[in-house]
């Protein structure tokens, strides 16, 4: 091999190991950009780990909540039954006792107040008849002034009678002592 060939081959050998050296580099940097790459993903993957991690928090939360509103809505409807049988029942509350002992009494006292009433309306209206068959007061006026006017009449003629008896007992009385 001469100088010249092997010159030429060095020189063939360089190129292939600067080409090498180059693709090396750029590898290398290629691998650095996928390792900054990967470390953005990583922490975008953080994130989006707790974001999850929060999600699944909010998730056992709101079943958490589901099943204590389930549970406060049985109770809720098995205190309006028991209200509901209660307030059915011939027995009920004593509130309920009491305030059915009240609306029978009032019931009582309203029947008697209404036969009260209609007894006293029935007296009105016998009452209101008997006035009605009064004569009028100036049928009364009338009569009133005829019996006064017959009474001055009578008495006006008592009067005259006793004076003429008077006169004639005068008379009388003077002829007999005559």
């Amino acid at each position: 091999m001469t100088d010249d060939a092997m010159k030429d081959l060095v020189l063939k050998h360089d190129s292939t190991i600067t080409q090498l050296a180059n693709s090396v580099q750029n590898q290398s940097k290629s691998v650095e950009d996928l390792v900054k790459s990967n470390n953005e993903t990583n922490k975008r993957l953080e994130e989006i780990s707790r974001y999850l991690a929060k999600q699944a928090l909010f998730d056992n939360k709101l079943e958490a909540m589901d099943k204590d509103v389930a549970q406060t809505f049985k109770r809720v409807f098995n205190l309006i039954d028991d209200l509901k049988g209660t307030q059915e029942s011939t027995i009920g509350c004593k509130s309920v006792q009491l305030l059915n002992k009240d609306a029978q009494s009032l019931s009582k006292d309203t029947i008697r107040l209404v036969g009260a009433l209609e007894d006293t309306k029935n007296e009105l209206h016998a009452v209101g008849k008997r006035i009605d068959d009064l004569p009028s007061p100036k049928v009364l006026q009338w009569s009133i002034g005829l019996v006064i006017v017959y009474l001055v009449s009578f008495g006006s003629y008592v009067v005259n009678s006793l004076h003429t008896n008077e006169v004639e007992i005068t008379k009388i009385t003077e002829d007999i002592i005559k």
